[in-house]
């Protein structure tokens, strides 16, 4: 993840101030300290990032500041078993960024299973 992309992710967050942020693959959390930091500069307190991240090797979350933590929250394991068990919150997605998204999530959680509420806050899927 280049300084653009997370240029990117911060300003996208910022301008859509979504309620719940869900990523998949978030290793060791350098997109998460992005969108974390646009929650908080945008006063977004009770929005939320999921991150999904299947790697039991790597440190999740290791580049996140302590005081951007409470709004982070981690889950371990294949984001298609996430998606099947109904797991994840239920909104749609506004923004989706990541062309290496599995179709299986595209088709099952972005577009026929979930729905946002009238009313609901922007959801960005990364």
């Amino acid at each position: 993840m280049g300084s653009l992309d997370c240029a990117t992710l911060y300003a996208l967050t910022r301008w859509q101030r979504p309620a719940v942020v869900v990523e998949s693959g978030g290793f060791i959390g350098m997109s998460s300290a992005f969108i974390l930091k646009a929650f908080v500069d945008e006063r977004l307190a009770t929005a939320k990032l999921y991150s999904i991240e299947w790697s039991e090797d790597c440190e999740q979350g290791a580049l996140i500041p302590d005081e951007l933590r409470p709004q982070f929250v981690p889950l371990r394991g294949k984001i298609e078993d996430f998606v099947e068990r109904d797991q994840l919150p239920s909104v749609s997605h506004d923004v989706h960024v990541n062309a290496a998204f599995p179709e299986f999530v595209a088709k099952t959680y972005a577009y026929d299973k979930k729905t946002r509420p009238p009313g609901c806050a922007a959801h960005i899927s990364l």
